[in-house]
């Protein structure tokens, strides 16, 4: 079960949901690939470049999300003042968060988003973490948000976006895609509609406030 909720007051902005497809255009339209598919697609990419390739963590959060089922939707969103359209995927994790071997929060909900093509050159990485105070004391929450411009591992960060998630609607068990490269949480998931809004901030990401992102799961 989701354990908490974000704070209300924000500054509204929104993702647009449109049709998604992971491959790149080529005339026709292609036809999209299956999480199943595409959860494969990156692990054998993940296979491909050395453990210090920042493309690496990109693959892994962008596999161990569409490895549980879920499809990608297509955001369309201003980043660093430009216009630009990304494939997002959400996850909510209620198992531990750790960075470095130490655990840095007791829950974590992620968005991954990256340039809509098969080997995407960009990649979006948001967290909201829910960081234990002391006994008897209600959790922080702090969000970030990383736009890596390329695949040099060169990155801006922005930790001041406040990030609310709201109607949370239950879809059923996940169908877990075995990889070889990769690993996906093997704690039980339930897929779930989500939908995001994020506002505040220095403008890494600003969307319109009309339409939003759904299509995430729930791990328990």
């Amino acid at each position: 079960m989701i354990r908490r909720l974000m704070p209300a007051t924000l500054v509204a902005v929104a993702i647009a949901v449109m049709a998604c497809s992971s491959d790149e255009p080529t005339g026709a339209n292609p036809t999209p690939l299956t999480p199943a598919q595409l959860s494969m697609h990156f692990d054998t990419l993940a296979g491909q470049v050395s453990p210090g390739d920042p493309r690496l963590n990109w693959y892994e959060d962008i596999a161990s999300i569409v490895a549980l089922g879920v499809t990608p939707t297509a955001g369309q969103m201003h980043i660093n003042g430009a216009p630009a359209v990304f494939e997002t995927a959400t996850e909510i994790d209620a198992f531990p968060d750790s960075e470095g071997g130490k655990q840095v929060a007791d829950s974590t909900y992620r968005m991954a988003a990256w340039g809509p093509a098969t080997r995407p050159t960009q990649f979006l990485d948001l967290r909201v973490r829910f960081v234990p105070n002391k006994s008897g004391t209600a959790d922080t929450a702090k969000t970030s948000i990383t736009f890596y411009l390329d695949s040099t591992g060169k990155a801006f960060s922005d930790t001041t976006e406040i990030v609310q998630l709201q109607l949370i609607t239950n879809r059923g068990l996940c169908q877990r895609t075995a990889l070889q490269h990769l690993t996906v949480p093997t704690n039980p998931c339930t897929k779930i509609a989500v939908n995001w809004l994020l506002g505040g901030g220095t403008n890494v990401l600003v969307i319109s406030p009309a339409d939003q992102v759904s299509g995430t799961h729930l791990t328990q």
